[in-house]
């Protein structure tokens, strides 16, 4: 017993390495994302103020021109698009909201997947555990910043192809993420594997980002009008964009409706955490048809799309990497290595090939389609 009681001791300390090696990771890539994502492309005039330098009185501008308070991506913005305004506050609000979104989902999948609650999987090892929160981390931290991101950029009168349809989806996925946090067990196939004061914190923290996306959605501006210039340029960028949002949107959704082992498509997470993560799908679906919408309108160069473009782009390769690390046999065992790892950890995975294998399509499409 004291053999077993320091092996859990240890599996533990070494969950909460990695746990914090991944959050120092985390903020490294985002703020080296943020840094990137300068607002220095922009196709209006605007003020842009130094943080060196008393800032001036805010001036009145055409509704086709936009006010910048600061020379950053983290900066508060008052924008205004064809009478509709968004709020610096509301924006900054779903910014800090959508940062505590992402630590509620870090604790919950490290709480969920740190161990198997069916004993058939109890042998299974720290490696395999490790695997799993990294595929809980790779594709919806990503798609969430981006979303965040582009939802409450107003950088520029392209704001409204995204500022508006991604703060309800925004909306639509932090009331989803609530709901599997607060009702874990319908969520997960009965297992019940938070404490309630996760329960409580996880659900409280995207129900304020639902409503805080709610109200940014309600005070955004209207359609913009499109380019005629590129609108014949991007037709096939416009077309792969569309059938990336349809096949992301419909692996949104089926997990919802399909039962085991279908609805562990396109997570990969199993029975724990498959149907939560839905929600990142969804709005991988949304940032895909915001996309397409962007290039339509001649908009595809602006700051949301480009946003979008490498959030996609990242989560979506990073997804397949993992995925080809537990086929090559990584995890025990697989098509390359020698083990039976792969059917033993990953049954689900196995049992519906066609859908596993038409989810890995449809994220090779979104990074070829980001690529172009």
């Amino acid at each position: 017993s004291k053999s077993c009681n320091f092996k859990t001791k240890k599996n533990v300390i070494a969950i909460i390495m990695v746990s914090r090696q991944l959050f120092r990771v985390g903020l490294l890539v985002v703020v080296g994302i943020a840094n990137g994502f300068s607002l220095s492309h922009t196709t209006t005039p605007r003020i842009v103020c130094s943080p060196r330098y008393k800032q001036p009185q805010p001036q009145i501008l055409p509704k086709s021109q936009s006010t910048s308070l600061g020379d950053s991506y983290w900066s508060i913005q008052a924008t205004t698009v064809n009478g509709g305004e968004i709020p610096p506050s509301k924006g900054k609000a779903v910014t800090i909201l959508g940062i505590l979104s992402a630590l509620a989902w870090i604790a919950v999948s490290v709480t969920a997947l740190s161990y198997h609650p069916d004993p058939k999987f109890s042998d299974c090892t720290m490696r395999h555990n490790i695997l799993t929160m990294s595929q809980a981390f790779a594709f919806p931290l990503q798609v969430g910043f981006a979303a965040v991101a582009s939802s409450t950029s107003c950088c520029s009168d392209t704001t409204s192809h995204f500022a508006k349809p991604m703060s309800l989806a925004l909306a639509v996925a932090s009331l989803w993420l609530a709901g599997a946090s607060l009702l874990a067990p319908r969520f997960a196939f009965g297992y019940d594997l938070y404490s309630p004061s996760l329960k409580v914190a996880a659900g409280l923290v995207h129900i304020a980002t639902a409503v805080a996306s709610l109200l940014s959605w309600k005070n955004s501006g209207g359609q913009v009008q499109s380019n005629p210039d590129e609108t014949t340029k991007t037709s096939l960028a416009s077309r792969l964009w569309g059938i990336a949002s349809l096949g992301l949107f419909w692996f949104a959704i089926c997990p919802i409706f399909a039962p085991y082992p279908l609805a562990t498509v396109p997570t990969i997470l199993g029975k724990r955490l498959s149907r939560p993560a839905s929600a990142f799908t969804f709005l991988g679906a949304a940032l895909s048809f915001c996309l397409r919408q962007s290039e339509l309108k001649g908009t595809a160069k602006s700051i949301e799309a480009s946003i979008a473009r490498k959030g996609l782009l990242l989560g979506s390769s990073l997804h397949l990497t993992l995925i080809a690390l537990k086929l090559i046999g990584l995890d025990g065992g697989g098509f390359l290595l020698p083990g039976n790892g792969l059917w033993e950890v990953y049954p689900a995975m196995l049992a519906v090939p066609f859908a596993t294998a038409s989810s890995l399509l449809v994220h090779m499409l979104v990074c070829f389609a980001a690529t172009r």
